[in-house]
């Protein structure tokens, strides 16, 4: 039984040395020895990583027989949200005013610090901001919602004002906010002085804009403040003339024309204007037609109508002259 004993323990004793013995053939040892990675797959010699498989997007192309397309604004570009892609671009990275487009990152900042949609807020004095028509008064009570709503559909500078006192933040801080905000969104070339966009100051390019407006889209509030052509709005505290009960009401219009448009054959997600001497004509919106949601910038237009035909050509040339990926 010892000789039996003896005879195994030499038989794996010699196993041991033929497999791991100087002169074993390396790929053998590396085989045994070799640490186990759950991200590759070991074939032959060859080390083949899970995490290289990557789908290849398929981006829009112009057809052959395709035209090009001529902006008569300043800037302008157009972008494939889907892909990231720019279908069009003309000097989008040249700093601009945009005036009231600057309204959409103050709506921003202060859905972050909002009070509460039913909120009374009594209008001050200090609110006032000339450039449009006034929808509230000093002394006049009314809906923090109602602040917002006419920020956005009518543009209201004076109610951007009155949002800002409303959200709790002095005027500097708030406006500091902004600036962080177009810096955490990649607005490189953004910078704000004040929240109305009645400075010229305040600037940025059709490519961080087109950031803005695919940020503040996301949002739903937004979306149905920019798409309400009309809202009617109530102050608390004033009746109505001759009556003893109820509420004055105000209606108030969007100032964005393509809202009427009979002739856009694209779905609006939503959109803002903006108008100063020096910034020009300007609209910023985001489409969709079938699945391609396409964003819009137009800056420094020569007139009103100007913006939004500018608009309506470039999404109808991009329909005309790209052809588009199934997925």
């Amino acid at each position: 039984m010892t000789g039996f004993f003896t005879a195994i323990l030499a038989l794996a004793l010699g196993f041991f040395n033929f497999m791991f013995a100087d002169g074993t053939p390396t790929q053998l040892k590396q085989y045994f020895f070799r640490p186990f990675n759950r991200a590759e797959k070991v074939l032959g010699q060859k080390t083949i990583s899970q995490d290289c498989d990557q789908q290849v997007t398929i981006l829009p192309k112009l057809k052959d027989n395709s035209q090009d397309f001529s902006l008569s604004a300043s800037s302008g570009l157009a972008l494939d949200l889907k892909r990231n892609f720019y279908l069009f671009e003309k000097d989008a990275d040249e700093q601009l005013p945009i005036a009231s487009i600057s309204k959409l990152m103050a709506v921003l900042v202060f859905l972050d610090n909002n009070p509460g949609w039913n909120k009374i807020y009594t209008i001050r004095e200090g609110d006032k901001r000339e450039g449009n028509r006034l929808n509230f008064f000093p002394g006049e009570e009314v809906y923090v919602r109602d602040l917002f709503y006419s920020a956005l559909v009518a543009s209201d500078n004076s109610a951007i004002i009155s949002l800002v006192n409303a959200s709790g933040l002095s005027e500097v801080d708030f406006v500091a906010t902004m600036n962080k905000k177009a810096e955490v969104l990649g607005m490189d070339n953004t910078n704000f002085v004040e929240p109305t966009g009645l400075s010229d100051y305040n600037v940025s390019t059709a490519r961080d804009v087109a950031r803005l407006i695919q940020e503040s889209m996301k949002d739903l509030d937004i979306r149905r403040a920019v798409l309400a052509d009309k809202y009617e709005l109530e102050i608390l505290n004033v009746k109505p003339k001759g009556k003893k009960s109820g509420r004055v009401s105000r209606v108030i219009k969007n100032t964005d024309q393509l809202l009427r448009s009979k002739d856009l054959s694209i779905k609006i997600i939503g959109g803002k204007t903006g108008f100063l001497n020096k910034a020009g004509y300007c609209f910023a919106g985001s489409f969709q037609k079938d699945d391609q949601q396409i964003v819009t910038v137009v800056l420094g237009a020569s007139d009103q109508e100007a913006r939004f035909n500018e608009t309506e050509r470039l999404l109808d040339w991009i329909f005309e002259n790209y052809t588009f990926p199934d997925k």
